[in-house]
């Protein structure tokens, strides 16, 4: 026995002897670790005594070396006191059968070690793939944030686990995804104040220091600010910063609701976690925008394909009435009057077909900014007078009613004066001929916040919301007359909106739906009166 007990005093690592009928308790000074609170009262104790909790799992491998049978105990669970917290820990030992001067089995040798950290890591490690095989099929950022959050607090055994998005400008936080154990309450979508947590916590975090708070009420960083945190019930947690160009743009945190020492292992997982879940969220994020791009490149491959079907319909129209007049000049003796009725029919194919190349190399000129204006303080009444003599034939021609409604306040814009009435004119165009024969037309001017505002609305065929969101990109009238039934190549909206936004202004389109009517609506800058006053004076 005398050998044994020097054995174990001498052993660095920890071990103890049970002796006698009781198996009272001897032990080294490693041992007293695993002890923790329990040392040194167990001293000289009956093993059973100390150790109650183990009876359950470590009573039938006692027995069996009491009857001379050894046996090795891998990865028992052990509750230690460290630092003052609560720590479950794990650790391989030994139980020898240990004999008296006459041969028989009075007490029993252990010799442990530690494995917790060993444990731990493999651990991660299977969780950190079990993760990135989770993540990879995810292509919506939130689902890949709440899968990352709910994987780590059941693997951590947290109490609630929160990913957020900083906003260093404003100095708060939202949290775009949490995970909470049963009977928590969830804050996700919330947003919070960062400077409600303490000024040296939030220092840390913007330094890309963690944030390890084992006990809130403790921590002298954390416990003035106590309410803060048990609003959402903590009393421990760990804060893992996210550093991207020398910005905090995330945090991962970690709670629980009784005190905890996180330990390294918590740490380097919550840190692998961050930078992985990042990753996945904004290669998802990426992806989405490359799909929407190639989506928007297969819709713009279709529209050009329907323009150019559009174009060769549009032109080809007209040259079927200009060469029957011409074969018609060339073969028949026609008299005066029948020859200048031919030549009018070639005369307005030839518009036709001139406003056709016009609206195309406008457009031409739009989108590769090749478009000068020449601004000067207009009336905007004078602007709709003339857009209205324009297309007034038209008007005419589908027994459209249109009524003026113009304001009487002085609607002075600087702007080209050819450019804004082609503006107006077609969009009356535009609702003259997307409305039925007998329709009514309303062109109506305000002024607004400083901005004159022209709106122009019409009780037509009306549109999707859907079109409606697209209706000022190139050949949408393809998609909104697909019976052609109203011509045009589809420009006219497009270049409204280049040419407003060229002198500054927006232009919207609206409508309630199919059959419901349009409504357009151009803001542009009002020229201050007294800039009108001036440039008047200047050109006097």
């Amino acid at each position: 026995m005398k050998t044994v007990i020097q054995l174990m005093l001498d052993c660095r690592r920890p071990s103890c002897l049970a002796w006698g009928p009781q198996l009272h308790l001897f032990y080294n000074d490693a041992y007293m670790e695993v002890l923790g609170e329990k040392h040194p009262s167990a001293l000289a104790r009956p093993f059973w005594d100390v150790w109650p909790e183990l009876r359950q799992d470590l009573g039938p491998a006692v027995a069996r070396a009491l009857k001379g049978e050894p046996s090795l105990q891998k990865n028992m669970p052990f509750q230690i006191m460290r630092q003052g917290f609560l720590e479950p820990t794990l650790f391989i030992f030994s139980l020898l059968p240990v004999r008296d001067d006459e041969g028989q089995v009075a007490g029993l040798f252990s010799l442990g070690m530690e494995t917790t950290e060993q444990v731990q890591a493999e651990q991660s490690q299977r969780f950190l793939l079990a993760l990135t095989d989770g993540l990879r099929p995810l292509d919506e950022p939130d689902r890949i944030t709440a899968l990352a959050c709910e994987m780590l607090g059941r693997h951590l055994k947290a109490s609630r686990v929160f990913y957020c998005e900083v906003d260093h400008l404003q100095r708060t936080f939202f949290i775009r995804s949490n995970w909470v154990r049963q009977g928590l309450d969830s804050v996700a979508g919330e947003t919070r104040r960062l400077d409600d947590y303490g000024p040296q916590i939030i220092d840390m975090l913007y330094g890309a220091q963690p944030v390890a708070i084992n006990d809130i009420a403790q921590d002298p960083r954390t416990a003035p600010y106590a309410q803060a945190y048990r609003r959402i019930g903590l009393r421990a947690y760990l804060a893992i910063p996210l550093i991207k160009s020398n910005r905090l743009i995330s945090l991962l945190s970690v709670h629980s609701d009784v005190p905890r020492r996180w330990s390294r292992r918590d740490r380097y997982l919550c840190e692998q976690l961050i930078e992985r879940t990042w990753a996945a969220a904004q290669n998802a994020h990426a992806q989405a925008q490359l799909r929407t791009a190639v989506d928007k490149l297969k819709m713009a491959d279709a529209q050009k394909d329907e323009f150019l079907a559009m174009l060769g319909h549009e032109l080809r129209n007209p040259l079927a009435p200009i060469r029957s007049a011409a074969e018609l000049l060339m073969r028949a003796k026609l008299d005066e009057g029948e020859v200048r009725q031919t030549s009018e029919i070639i005369a307005r194919q030839v518009d036709h077909m001139t406003v056709l190349i016009d609206d195309l190399l406008d457009v031409s000129r739009v989108t590769r900014g090749l478009i000068e204006l020449e601004k000067t303080p207009l009336d905007m009444r004078r602007i709709v007078q003339d857009a209205v003599e324009q297309v007034d034939p038209l008007i005419r021609s589908r027994h459209h009613h249109l009524a003026l409604h113009l304001t009487p306040e002085v609607t002075t814009v600087m702007g080209d004066e050819k450019r804004l009435v082609q503006v107006v004119a077609n969009l009356l165009n535009n609702a003259a001929k997307y409305t039925p024969q007998g329709g009514h037309l309303v062109l109506r001017t305000e002024l607004h916040d400083q901005k004159v505002v022209l709106s122009v609305m019409d009780d037509g065929i009306g549109m999707e919301p859907e079109l409606a969101s697209r209706v000022f990109e190139l050949f949408a009238q393809a998609e909104r007359t697909p019976d052609r039934a109203s011509g045009g190549l589809g420009l006219g909206l497009a270049l409204v909106k280049s040419l407003v936004e060229l002198h500054g202004g927006g232009v919207t389109g609206a409508s309630i739906g199919p059959g419901k009517g349009s409504t357009f609506t151009v803001s542009l800058p009002r020229l201050p009166v007294q800039a009108e006053r001036a440039k008047g004076q200047q050109a006097a």
